[in-house]
């Protein structure tokens, strides 16, 4: 009885490893399947004629070509059986090709005699059956079993089977198509099996990815549920409950811990996507980093299968450094590196040790376990694409990412071992201060779009020099109108302009992009964030960014340096700007989102249940549509603020959707579709997919899964930019303000005890005297302009003025020389000649005040 049942079971696995080739077989065919069944089935009988009227052939047969072509045309509705009849089609498709293809033609060779018509069909069937039969052995079954058949159908019909037209050159053309045929068939397979092996790799490392942040989302949602209250029975619906505001604190950390994480998931799935089809690490987003934190921070969010797995672990910072890389990609070297180490924890004594050092070679990261080893002639091996060492149900492609990844960050891993005792893996990281990530950096800010405004040619020269130190060459610009025009067509990285520029000056350009007023839609929020550099002339720097007005004018530039500017200041720059984390964004200002329409269009109910808690939750009133045209549907019908629209949905795409709604012809109530604000969101990250999606007409573009902050900052910007919010009557409030002080207080004292610690007493003494007399030629000079009413004349000499005023600390007289100045440029002559006397009182004022303050200063030499 045991027999038979062992016996049984054996039939039965045989049975099924069977069926399983068989499905194998009709899988590989049915990309080909519609092709043959269209060449079969018109062709046979198309042949017939072709062969029976025109090329006379000793044997023919019409019906047997006609069961050919119905049999192929059978291969061809394949796709449209119900499934109970796809069960019986792998043995109906294999059986059915050894009768159409090497049987029959086969047949018609020997029943013909071997003429050379049916050589060459026959020729020409074979190679048709490669599309087919994907596995070489099986070609060659099936290619000598169907001769066979048809030599023995003949024999049995005929009685002989006759070689009348036979020539030896047909058995090296046959053998040689076969061979062929069997060579690309062999090769074809064997890619396919390799891209399978890949494939499953490939779903095997983004399923391991997957499981941190999913399991960082169970751990959370356990988290929160233990600081929450009892969920209240249906008896108290209308109870209230408390939660004090540690609790609330808690569950937010929590909240942010876990949106960290799936974050850093899906940033390693596209840096992974992105090695497999053979791009580079993306250094990007390189930044320096701590590695001692960067350690703890891995060890604290692996996802441990047990409780007890964390234990087995000890970190021993011995000198912690810094840097310059990216810190989720360390984040997942490390986790690859525990992972494989914990596949041994059931080992007696089993433990990992994570150690730093630092030395002025390198720095090191060191990560041991005692496991068993890795014998010596593997430990290169496994760091090498599909290749697995000492372990089952691993893909091979870990260790040979990790090391694409600590390669980019310009350092190497290698590993070590002792057979039966312990594995160590070493991380070498260049020192920050190295050559090596000097070459970094050059790389990083080689791509970046770099712009330098400045009036003076030869300033430029001197600028543009620097930024070739590093590799690159900025785009230059001679005034701020020239610069705004670049803008529009460009999207910097980083702006350097010149605050004292005739015309527009550096703040009003700053100002212009911060706003961006006259800038394309989808550039508007790039200029908000980028950072601005504001150059000065060395004297006039503490009393402009005191009394210039900083609620109006200082807003605007990120950060100011004096000229010339020196190669350690660029450097400062790039470090602050570009790779230093703590870098911030602009803040925008608060935006109120209560009662602001919001259509939210996406395919995904959880996306949009999200979406709608998040936005309600602001105080928005949301509208939902399931795919592009129902949202066209949405804006007809009803008042909407803004758009947030994914990408790929069926019936009809973001993309799609985007274009119509934008060309307008498909509303007769809407009339905002030129001007409504839309943002796309999708998990397309790349730079072509974002590209593509910006030209369609979006205002800008949030990759998933949205960060809430992130969401709500865009909200709010676009939401700002379309009403017209942009802070003009704070701005104007702020600078009256500053005058009102100005008229109170005509000198800025500071500036003065600057000029005097950099330049000294006498020095000082006559830049008063030389001021003095530069301005009364100043003032006479735009009192003549004034009679003339020669404005730009005018406004050039104001401009003068307001610079020179505030080189020395004239504070007042600087603001007043501005508001003539602004008030010219903007055209509003009334009230000019006004302006232009008080600047002959605020000049006498002005003088009052330098000679008490020499007094002051100087009684005892004077």
């Amino acid at each position: 009885m045991v027999k038979r049942g062992i016996v049984k079971t054996d039939l039965s696995g045989f049975v099924k490893k069977v069926q399983e080739h068989m499905e194998q077989f009709v899988e590989h065919a049915e990309p080909n399947l519609m092709l043959a069944a269209i060449m079969g089935g018109f062709g046979f009988p198309f042949y017939y004629f072709i062969l029976h009227d025109f090329y006379p052939q000793p044997y023919e047969n019409l019906p047997l070509r006609l069961l050919n072509a119905v049999i192929c045309f059978s291969w061809g509705a394949y796709r449209f059986m119900p499934d109970w009849i796809k069960r019986f089609f792998p043995l109906y498709f294999i059986v059915s090709v050894l009768y159409v293809i090497p049987f029959y033609f086969s047949f018609m060779l020997l029943k013909n005699e071997f003429s050379a018509i049916w050589a060459m069909s026959t020729l020409g069937g074979l190679l048709l059956m490669t599309l087919l039969v994907y596995d070489w052995k099986y070609l060659c079954v099936m290619i000598v079993s169907g001769y066979g058949l048809a030599w023995l159908s003949v024999f049995l019909l005929d009685g002989k089977v006759s070689f009348t037209y036979f020539n030896e050159v047909y058995i090296s053309a046959y053998i040689f198509s076969m061979m062929g045929s069997i060579i690309a068939t062999h090769k074809r397979q064997t890619i396919n099996r390799i891209r399978m092996v890949f494939m499953r790799s490939l779903s095997g490392t983004i399923a391991h990815e997957m499981r941190n942040p999913l399991n960082a989302i169970v751990n959370a949602i356990e988290a929160i549920q233990s600081i929450l209250p009892e969920r209240p029975s249906a008896s108290s619906r209308e109870e209230i409950f408390m939660i004090t505001r540690n609790n609330l604190d808690a569950v937010n950390d929590v909240i942010d811990e876990a949106s960290d994480i799936v974050r850093r998931g899906n940033k390693i799935i596209d840096s992974i996507l992105t090695a497999m089809q053979g791009g580079e690490v993306d250094i990007k987003s390189f930044r320096r980093r701590s590695a001692g934190e960067t350690i703890h921070s891995a060890i604290d969010t692996f996802a441990y299968s047990a409780p007890e797995e964390k234990k087995l672990i000890r970190i021993e910072i011995r000198e912690d450094f810094e840097f310059f890389g990216d810190k989720d990609l360390l984040i997942y070297v490390l986790f690859n590196l525990i992972k494989n180490a914990l596949y041994y924890k059931n080992k007696p004594s089993f433990s990992i040790a994570i150690t730093t050092e630092s030395h002025p070679s390198g720095n090191f990261i060191r990560v041991r376990d005692t496991g068993p080893g890795v014998p010596v002639g593997k430990r290169e091996l496994i760091f090498e694409s599909f290749y697995t060492h000492g372990k089952t149900g691993g893909n091979g492609l870990g260790l040979s990412f990790c090391r694409r990844v600590i390669n980019s960050f310009g350092g190497h891993i290698v590993c070590h071992s002792k057979e039966q005792e312990w594995t160590e893996f070493e991380i070498m990281l260049p020192v920050y201060q190295s050559d090596k990530v000097m070459l970094l950096k050059k790389e990083i800010v080689k791509k970046k779009q770099l712009l330098v405004i400045e009036d003076d040619a030869a300033q430029r020269q001197l600028l543009t020099n620097l930024f070739m130190e590093w590799n690159c060459r900025p785009d230059e610009a001679a005034s701020g109108d020239a610069a705004l025009k670049m803008a529009s067509y460009k999207p910097y990285d980083l702006i350097l302009i010149d605050i004292d520029m005739p015309g527009k000056s550096g703040y009003e350009t700053a100002e212009t992009l911060r706003s961006g007023n006259g800038l394309p839609a989808n550039l508007c929020q790039h200029y908000r964030e980028i950072p601005l550099i504001g150059l000065k002339a060395p004297s006039s720097v503490n009393a402009y960014e005191r009394h210039l007005g900083y609620g109006r004018k200082h807003a605007s530039i990120s950060r100011s340096y004096t000229r010339p500017l020196e190669k350690k200041m660029l450097e400062e720059i790039f470090e602050q700007f570009f790779f230093t984390q703590s870098a911030t964004r602009k803040q925008l200002q608060p935006f109120d989102l209560s009662g602001i329409r919001i259509l939210v269009t996406d395919d995904n109910a959880t996306n949009r249940k999200f979406l709608r808690v998040v936005l309600e939750h602001s105080g928005c009133t949301v509208f939902e549509a399931e795919h592009g045209l129902e949202a066209i549907d949405k804006l007809e019908q009803s008042d909407i603020d803004i758009v947030l629209i994914d990408i790929e949905m069926p019936v009809m795409g973001g993309i799609d959707a985007v274009r119509l709604i934008r060309g307008g012809s498909v509303f007769h109530r809407f009339r905002k579709f030129r001007e409504v604000p839309i943002i796309a969101l999708t998990g397309h990250t790349d730079k072509e997919s974002v590209e593509g999606i910006m030209r369609s007409g979006v205002n800008a573009h949030l990759s998933k899964p949205v960060a809430k902050k992130e969401l709500i900052a865009t909200l709010s910007f676009w939401l700002q930019r379309n009403s017209g919010v942009q802070d003009e009557a704070q701005g104007s409030a702020v600078h009256a303000q500053s005058m009102k002080e100005g008229t109170q207080r005509y000198i800025d004292e500071e500036t003065l005890e600057m000029l005097m610690e950099s330049l000294g007493r006498d020095t000082l003494l006559d830049l008063f005297d030389i001021f003095t007399k530069d301005t009364e030629k100043l003032l006479d000079k735009i009192e003549e302009s004034a009679g003339k009413e020669e404005y730009k004349e005018l406004a050039y000499l104001a401009h003068t003025l307001k610079g020179s005023s505030g080189t020395i600390g004239a504070i007042a007289l600087s603001l007043n020389a501005e508001k003539l100045y602004l008030q010219l440029k903007s055209g509003r002559l009334s009230g000019f000649e006004e302006s232009v006397s008080e600047l002959r009182d605020m000049f006498r004022n002005t003088l009052v005040q330098l000679e008490a303050y020499k007094i002051k200063q100087f009684t005892g030499s004077l």
